[in-house]
């Protein structure tokens, strides 16, 4: 059974959320720039290009880290903010 996307993407935004929250002495969480894409907008890019379950998003080191299933492998993937393009493994 799928879950509704806008159910998955409030329970996405809690996950982000309470990850930063849990994070101590770093500061306040980072933000995507001006102009990026909004979350809701990454989160369905990447379901239609095959991920998922989406597993964990956080913005970290100026792009989305995203963890997630693709055809049944866990697979960790950077995104550019701005434009949503997976970026390549460093």
């Amino acid at each position: 059974m799928r879950i509704p996307a806008v159910v998955a993407l409030m329970s996405l935004a809690m996950l982000v959320s309470c990850t930063a929250a849990d994070e101590e002495n770093e500061g306040p969480p980072e933000s995507p720039p001006d102009g990026a894409l909004p979350l809701s907008e990454i989160v369905s890019q990447l379901e239609q290009a095959g991920y998922d379950p989406i597993v964990e998003i956080e913005f970290e080191d100026g792009v989305w880290e995203v963890e997630a299933f693709k055809a049944g492998q866990f697979v960790e993937v950077e995104l550019d903010p701005m434009s949503g393009v997976i970026l390549p493994a460093e």
